[in-house]
């Protein structure tokens, strides 16, 4: 699974650009080398810049040069292959001031929710009758119209962290149908004296973890969301409460109203957010993307509360919620029939509760941390792997170098 994000550098006669970007290898471990584009050299070759290119001899990956003179529309001039670090490229000098950068393009492209939940920090569960687990709503043999059934549930409900999971031996007891990754150097993970962790036959006899059902390298970095590119309008007025949404809107704050989605939308709340009832009709490609927060800043919130249903009935690929930057908490309390996916990297999860039996929390989270202090029911969708969002962010954190 050695698969990356697609990022680009840029290079003036003045500064160089490097974008800063991941990827991941079968034992989730990261590599730390980043290609660098050098600076480029001028003479040697009439009328060519000569670029040098570190760090871009995997096989996996395509280098794209790309020239501008405005940093806003680039052209395509030649697409490359691996290459060793001696080597250098040489792109025409067209202009008398240009701008250059390789755009690193993946043979390949790795689902984003390969995990049911993702910290970046800590997994902290104070509560009681705490369940991971899984599902698949592509098949009928481990889900029920596409819905999440427990008598047809999988433990494919794996949970990782770069840090550590706690359950308070006093209280938390969690149920881990499935595998648990932390990362390198946690020495123990700490169980609840009726939590467990393994699969079906383990939760039900055991407590504590399986052995083989937890592994302590896993360390990858999760980027932050980019500020929306796409232009939208102003919401439409709510008819009884009710806003319908089709197509891309922008809006400064939450409405605070119900939503009816009746076709691929993209939605930007340029602040905290806290939805009410959400309903996405399954015809003509409906479908919610919804973007929480501001490039810069802290404290806007994404709030999922007060036993209102979320896309219940629904499938997760279909209601995805993306944190920017000043998006740094997310708030579950009470929450019934949140179907969906939530990446948030600067966000910390808390929740006093999280679904019962007949309305729970299903999809695929990956947030800072996560704090829980009450009963929560999450379920994986094993079919995100396959029909959810695919990584290919451009890195948000720059590094900067200079040259006269």
């Amino acid at each position: 699974m050695n698969k990356r994000t697609k990022s680009s550098w840029i290079i003036s006669a003045g500064r160089v650009s490097l974008a800063l970007l991941f990827w991941i290898h079968q034992n989730f471990t990261v590599r730390a080398d980043p290609p660098i584009l050098g600076a480029p050299a001028f003479g040697s070759v009439p009328g060519a810049a000569l670029l040098s290119l570190t760090n871009c001899s995997d096989t996996n990956f395509q280098y794209v040069i790309q020239i501008s003179t405005n940093l806003q529309d680039w052209v395509s001039y030649s697409t490359n292959f691996a290459t060793d670090p001696s080597n250098s490229i040489a792109v025409a000098a067209r202009y008398s001031s240009a701008f250059y950068r390789v755009q690193v393009i993946p043979h390949l492209v790795t689902p984003m929710f390969q995990f049911a939940v993702v910290t970046r920090t800590n997994f902290h569960v104070n509560g009681n009758n705490c369940v991971v687990d899984s599902f698949d709503s592509f098949s009928a043999l481990y889900s029920t119209a596409g819905q999440y059934d427990v008598t047809k549930r999988k433990a494919s409900g794996n949970i990782a962290t770069d840090s550590s999971i706690i359950c308070k031996t006093n209280l938390g007891n969690i149920n881990v149908y499935g595998h648990v990754y932390t990362g390198p150097g946690q020495t123990s993970v700490q169980i609840g004296n009726n939590g467990a962790v393994g699969d079906f036959a383990w939760n039900a006899t055991q407590s504590g973890i399986e052995p083989g059902y937890w592994s302590d390298n896993f360390n990858v970095n999760f980027p932050d969301v980019p500020t929306p590119t796409f232009t939208g309008a102003a919401l439409p007025v709510a008819v009884s409460n009710v806003i319908t949404l089709n197509g891309n809107y922008i809006a400064a704050s939450d409405p605070v109203a119900s939503w009816n989605i009746t076709g691929p939308t993209l939605l930007w709340i340029q602040g905290s957010f806290t939805p009410t009832n959400i309903s996405i009709a399954y015809t003509n490609n409906a479908s919610l993307t919804i973007f929480v927060g501001k490039a810069t800043g802290s404290g806007d919130a994404l709030t999922l509360g007060g036993n209102t249903t979320r896309n219940q009935p629904g499938y997760a690929k279909n209601m995805q919620f993306y944190g920017l930057p000043s998006c740094t908490a997310v708030i579950f309390s009470n929450v019934a029939g949140f179907v969906g996916t939530i990446y948030a990297p600067e966000a910390d999860v808390t929740g006093g509760g999280g679904g019962n039996n007949t309305l729970d929390t299903s999809g695929a989270i990956i947030v800072n941390s996560i704090t829980l202090n009450g009963h929560w029911n999450f379920h994986y969708d094993e079919h995100l792997t396959n029909s959810g969002p695919t990584r290919g962010w451009i890195a948000k954190n720059w590094a900067e170098t200079k040259w006269p």
